[in-house]
């Protein structure tokens, strides 16, 4: 019986490491999804690029900006192509959610790289978006 609580009390203890992590993830409402908003900005949104990178965006007359990702299997193995993600994800979330509020992005990586590349590149692009309004 001790074993037993002393698991439970074990799992309580790791749940309450959780919260705070996972505050810092980017919303899921935040994330573009669907394959129809993917086409519109691909299509229709401006496009930028950066090395290793080629950023889409459009207006979306919403107060906040979503992030929609795609990644070429050809880049590496799916562990590789998931860390990229992660990159891109962490560096919207903590450098350009507020700067570019109101805009839908699509981030294409078509390349491999290290995390300063790909915030390097993102930071140039969100600061040529930024007076794009």
């Amino acid at each position: 019986m001790s074993e037993e609580r002393a698991g439970s009390e074990g799992a309580a203890a790791k749940q309450s490491l959780h919260p705070a992590a996972m505050s810092e993830r980017l919303p899921r409402w935040m994330r573009l999804k669907r394959d129809s908003d993917f086409e519109r900005i691909l299509k229709t949104g401006k496009r930028l690029t950066a090395k290793g990178l080629v950023v889409y965006a459009l207006q979306n007359g919403l107060p906040y900006p979503r992030l929609g990702l795609r990644v070429a299997k050809r880049i590496g193995t799916a562990v590789r192509r998931n860390y990229l993600k992660r990159c891109v994800r962490e560096v919207f979330r903590r450098w350009l959610k507020k700067v570019l509020a109101g805009v839908d992005i699509v981030v294409v990586v078509t390349a491999d790289g290290e995390f300063a590349q790909i915030k390097e590149g993102l930071l140039k692009v969100a600061a040529l978006l930024s007076g794009w309004r």
